[in-house]
């Protein structure tokens, strides 16, 4: 049983009071269901991830539009609750590893910008565009540190995330395939 099976939670929105701020029992409430959501994100679902990243950038002051938010997202979990990640056999010796990485501009609270990375597993067929079979290894959704002046700095500031992330990735292959890593 998963944190969003365990928990109902109850519409709390009105039309007028969307942007009120929440009780302390209002605040217990969405810490609870973002910690879940949180960890459902990063373990499993990475197709909320980027909307659990964006409500979370509401806890230093939530209200009940983010309850309601949340519920939304809740509700989209649960209605996809049959989503998988598939890990398929590559050989280690064909292995490639791919990253994509996007990022919207002042998208995030603070005009911050939101920006995503997923990083794939796959042989050497997708290097020459043919079709070959992707195992995700990892995702992360994150908002930048900085405010980006332009859509490309954004892309630029996520886009050497991610070439990060697959250098990491790439050595912890390294270190359980090498035996004099």
């Amino acid at each position: 049983v998963t944190p969003i099976e365990k928990k109902e939670w109850p519409e709390l929105i009105t039309a007028n009071e969307d942007e009120s701020p929440l009780t302390a029992a209002g605040m217990t409430r969405f810490r609870g269901g973002l910690g879940g959501l949180q960890w459902l994100a990063k373990e499993g679902r990475p197709d909320i991830l980027g909307d659990v990243a964006m409500l979370a950038a509401e806890l230093g002051k939530p209200t009940l539009g983010s309850i309601n938010r949340m519920n939304g997202i809740m509700h989209t979990a649960r209605e996809r609750s049959d989503v998988k990640i598939r890990v398929r056999k590559i050989p280690l010796d064909s292995l490639e590893l791919v990253c994509f990485a996007d990022s919207a501009w002042a998208n995030a609270p603070g005009s911050k910008s939101q920006g995503g990375i997923v990083i794939v597993g796959t042989d050497s067929r997708l290097m020459d565009h043919e079709e070959a079979p992707c195992t995700l290894l990892d995702w992360r959704s994150r908002r930048s540190a900085r405010v980006c002046a332009s859509t490309l700095q954004a892309e630029t500031y996520i886009t050497a995330e991610g070439l990060s992330a697959v250098c990491w990735t790439r050595e912890i292959f390294r270190s359980m395939c090498v035996r004099d890593y």
